[in-house]
């Protein structure tokens, strides 16, 4: 449920509550001191219903809190029991396996997408690794293979997994300000119904409302979950090779154990319960800033840092994978026997050119699209004005950096695939070639 839903009838109560109050302690006040301080009562009406009108539009300030579900974003970008396999060992020929000859579609692996860590994953896992594995069965060697190897193939899965703990990081660090708005709104709630409770002649203590911070006591779990290791003074998210220290989480460890006085303190005087809900509406206000300014420093060394977000290893350098590049594909034959290898061969890198790379680039696009999806509407801003314009600035650097893989991925799989139609062969074994392809690419022959 919204927050308006279960805050909006407290704040309608607390302004008719509020009324019944003055007139009661009006009641208290004999008519005769009334009637000679008429006009001094009325101003002191007029500023005290002004007040009470000031206070539901501080409460209501915090329905901005609606506009956006942090936790619906942290699960877009990567859920708690997602994981990557390492398995890409570029010294064991036997740590990959190879693709599976002759088979139509894609050579296949598995992982399982769904959310962005878990495309960026499939992408490197199930269409671009088995492609590795032709190199390790020498299927397919010589200066081309080098080529592919070293100008993308493997800097490419270096790319896929410190993105993949990018990834990470932004979902820790949306389930960190997802839990700190579920905290805001107990407190605001506890405020609200406290206000009320004051109103109407009774004390509303913390104990008796449970403690509004129990949700940040979960946060800890929560980031545990989501492959966080938590000593005192850092968490490291490890994603097959990569290992990033996260400075969300290093951050807001050290600021959100602060806890405010939100309590509204009875009195008799009506006009001083309205200031005392102002005063703790403004020392959760203060919390509030200070724990926004702590995920604020931590996103912004994220950014920043040269071993995190501004890491080299993010992105591919952009490098010329034309058909002439990739030059001699130097497929081997095998034995020599039935079924002809070479065409084989052929078939398979003609698979990855054509069903592998652009499949893993449109795991890309599916992951490009659940970041764009992570961008914070600027009206919670005013209640984070630090932490959510570095959040959509981060969300921006990393939407960047997936799209030009993206584009990467489309162009390293159309270069093999030309070269592969390019392949000079004997005119006997050329038409053993166009057979073969036309098998998997019926349409192009």
């Amino acid at each position: 449920m919204a927050l308006q839903d279960d805050l909006e009838p407290i704040v309608i109560a607390i302004a008719v509550e509020a009324e019944k109050r003055w007139q009661y302690l009006l009641s208290s006040i004999p008519d005769l001191d009334l009637a000679q301080e008429a006009g001094a009562w009325e101003d002191a009406h007029h500023e005290y219903s002004f007040s009470v009108a000031e206070l539901q539009t501080r409460f209501r300030e915090f329905y901005v809190l609606d506009a956006f579900d942090f936790m619906t974003t942290a699960n877009a970008l990567s859920t708690p029991s997602e994981a990557k396999p390492n398995t890409w060992n570029p010294t064991q020929s036997d740590s990959v396996p190879g693709p599976t000859f002759g088979s139509t579609g894609p050579l296949v692996s598995t992982v399982s997408a769904g959310t962005a860590f878990g495309d960026v994953a499939v992408a490197d896992e199930t269409y671009v690794r088995p492609v590795l594995g032709m190199i390790y069965a020498k299927q397919w060697s010589g200066p081309a293979a080098l080529t592919f190897y070293s100008h993308f193939l493997y800097p490419f899965h270096v790319a896929a997994d410190w993105q993949g703990a990018y990834i990470k990081e932004m979902a820790l660090a949306a389930v960190i300000l997802a839990k700190v708005v579920e905290t805001i709104e107990h407190a605001i709630l506890f405020i609200a119904k406290s206000c009320l409770s004051a109103l109407r002649f009774h004390q509303m203590y913390a104990s008796g409302d449970g403690d509004w911070r129990t949700d940040l006591g979960t946060i800890s779990t929560a980031l545990a979950a989501f492959g966080l290791a938590l000593p005192a003074s850092a968490a490291a998210i490890v994603v097959g090779v990569a290992s990033l220290v996260s400075g969300v989480v290093s951050s807001f460890k050290l600021a959100s154990d602060d806890k405010p006085y939100i309590e509204v303190d009875y009195n008799d005087a009506p006009q001083q319960i309205i200031v005392n809900t102002m005063y703790a509406i403004n020392n959760l206000r203060e919390w509030i800033a200070n724990v926004d300014g702590a995920i604020a420093r931590g996103l912004d060394t994220d950014i920043t840092s040269g071993d995190r977000f501004g890491s080299k290893n993010l992105t591919l350098e952009t490098v010329d994978l034309s058909p002439h590049e990739l030059g001699h594909l130097d497929i081997q034959d095998g034995d020599g026997k039935p079924p002809d290898q070479l065409v084989v061969a052929l078939q398979d890198l003609a698979r990855a050119g054509y069903f592998n790379l652009p499949r893993a680039a449109r795991e890309y696009y599916d992951a490009v699209s659940a970041v764009h999806g992570a961008q914070v509407p600027g009206s919670v801003s005013s209640m984070f004005p630090r932490s959510v314009p570095l959040f959509n600035e981060a969300a921006q650097m990393l939407e960047n950096i997936l799209q030009k893989t993206m584009n990467q991925l489309e162009n390293a799989g159309q270069a093999l695939y030309e070269a592969v139609l390019h392949y000079k062969a004997g005119e006997k074994e050329n038409a053993k070639i166009v057979a073969g392809l036309a098998e998997i690419i019926p349409d192009h022959f």
